[in-house]
């Protein structure tokens, strides 16, 4: 039971990521994908986060949100670019949140059926399941929408 519970709630973390390549061709003719804010990881295992990064020239623009400085790097020595999306991990931590709670809430309707602690018939679990639902629903958007769902875009040279 315990294996199963752990399983429910491990499963949705690895749904919210997901990673893509990228040529450097790709960069300059469709520029960096993403949102408003980016990290950019470059070959030297420099990080920085950028706001509003583009491709001009086989070089990556940037703006630092902090500083509102704006930075330059060749486009030959970025290694990858990281994206939240907050509104779309909102989404699947509703959709996954929602499928634990009432999978949690089900798992304790049948334990506490088969004990007899008081769960009046199907209205009983039925209850229990629709509060699992909506509970883990609420909270795996809270979380979703904190978290964003992560994406990768890896860069290689063609």
């Amino acid at each position: 039971m315990l294996r199963l519970l752990i399983s429910l709630f491990v499963l949705p973390l690895s749904a919210c990521t997901s990673a893509s390549v990228l040529t450097f061709s790709d960069l300059n003719e469709t520029g960096v994908p993403g949102s408003h804010f980016v990290t950019l990881q470059f070959e030297n295992g420099a990080s920085f986060r950028a706001q509003d990064p583009f491709v001009a020239r086989d070089s990556v623009f940037w703006q630092d949100p902090r500083t509102s400085m704006e930075h330059a790097a060749p486009l030959s020595a970025l290694s990858d670019i990281k994206i939240a999306e907050h509104e779309r991990g909102a989404t699947q931590g509703l959709r996954w949140g929602t499928i634990v709670g009432a999978a949690i809430g089900l798992t304790i309707s049948l334990m506490a059926l088969e004990n007899d602690s008081g769960i009046e018939g199907a209205a009983g679990s039925a209850a229990l399941v629709v509060s699992g639902a909506a509970i883990g629903g609420l909270s795996g958007a809270v979380f979703g929408a904190a978290v964003g769902h992560r994406h990768r875009f890896i860069i290689f040279d063609e």
